[in-house]
């Protein structure tokens, strides 16, 4: 079973794969679903469930007048003083302290502050202040990423898991129905939190369609 790669290109985005329709579990309507209490049931996440993914010293959370000084929207904030970033998850996830962004942004990311880096570290991870995630490249790409950061965190939490269990079952530590509960299990929970973040366009679809999770 294929595990993600060290290096490579960035994940397409715009289209939508046959493997990532799978991970979905069929096609998803994105643009029709409306919040509801189970996706923000969903989409919460909690500073012990975070340590049983990132354990240790792993976790790192900010002092109130850092995030104040930032001006951060309320669930960035929140995140960042309460809940933590993961120092790193293999190419999805590179901690990076808190900052205003630097460079020539584009007029839909201005007043981003930095979180991290992302993709080999390639791209720039951005809070924006409607909440909104995205990852910009110096090329000048933009690509929107989740629709807050509370939402990125749980689909990282979701993936790394199942990037774990995937090298498990490769070791004949887990059998491969278990890996597909697994599977079955985040995506489900990816789609709850947030599906926005799943449509066309936007950087999990490639993403995922790298991982070859199914």
């Amino acid at each position: 079973m294929k595990r993600f790669g060290t290096r490579g290109p960035a994940p397409a985005r715009g289209t939508v794969s046959r493997m990532f329709r799978l991970f979905l579990g069929g096609e998803t309507q994105v643009g029709e679903t409306q919040m509801d209490g189970n996706q923000e049931a969903a989409s919460r996440v909690t500073r012990d469930e975070l340590e049983r993914q990132w354990p240790g010293p792993r976790l790192t959370t900010y002092p109130d007048p850092v995030v104040s000084a930032l001006g951060l929207p309320p669930v960035a904030s929140r995140v960042l003083r309460e809940l933590g970033l993961p120092d790193g998850v293999p190419v999805l996830f590179t901690a990076a302290s808190p900052s205003r962004a630097p460079g020539a942004l584009p007029p839909e990311a201005a007043g981003a502050v930095l979180v991290g880096r992302v993709w080999n570290d390639e791209h720039a991870l951005l809070v924006v202040p409607d909440e909104r995630v995205l990852a910009w490249h110096e090329s000048g790409e933009l690509t929107a990423v989740n629709t807050d950061l509370e939402r990125y965190l749980r689909f990282l939490v979701c993936v790394d898991a199942v990037q774990e269990r995937m090298d498990a079952v490769d070791s004949g530590l887990v059998s491969r129905g278990a890996y597909e509960a697994l599977v079955a299990e985040q995506r489900e929970t990816m789609r709850r939190a947030d599906p926005q973040a799943l449509a066309d366009g936007w950087w999990w679809p490639g993403v995922v369609d790298e991982l070859l999770m199914i």
